[in-house]
Parts: C-alpha cells; structure tokens; sequence
C-alpha cells in the first residue's frame, strides 16, 4: 500500500457530471506506486484492462453507451449535451 494516499482508501469519491454518483476508491497491487502519482483511475466499461481489475475487486460496470453508439442517461450531464 502506499502511505501517501492511505487515508483516502475505503472512502468514497463522488464523479463530476453524473449527478453525485459516488465511487470508492479502493487499494490495489495493479497500481506502481513507483510510477507517475502512484494513483490509477479505472473505467471497467471502457478499457479491457480495467474490466479485468473491475471483475477482480468487485466493481460494477456502468454502460454509458446505447447501441447506436450515443450516450444515455449513466453518462450523467454528458447525456445531455
């Protein structure tokens, strides 16, 4: 675990424009902590690498996409523009 961001984990962030929705942020050895800030953002819905972390510690995965390939209403204010 690295110290420097050890208070911040079992808490949770709430996302920009999608209307509060919150997500945890959690502690795990696929992050390098010797490597750029030592912090990864994950978007299991949109990168395999990230689902494969996701299915690991137990995320959900949002689908902002519609089949037509526009946003719908998970993709928060972005749906609206």
């Amino acid at each position: 675990m690295d110290e420097r961001y050890s208070k911040y984990i079992g808490i949770e962030a709430i996302v920009p424009m999608t209307f509060g929705r919150h997500v945890p942020i959690i502690c795990d050895n696929h992050v390098d902590k010797d490597f750029g800030t030592g912090v990864l953002k994950i978007s299991p819905g949109h990168d395999h690498s990230d689902y494969l972390l996701s299915c690991k510690v137990g995320l959900p995965v949002l689908n902002v996409m519609n089949k037509d390939g526009t946003l719908n209403e998970v993709a928060g204010l972005y749906w609206y523009v």
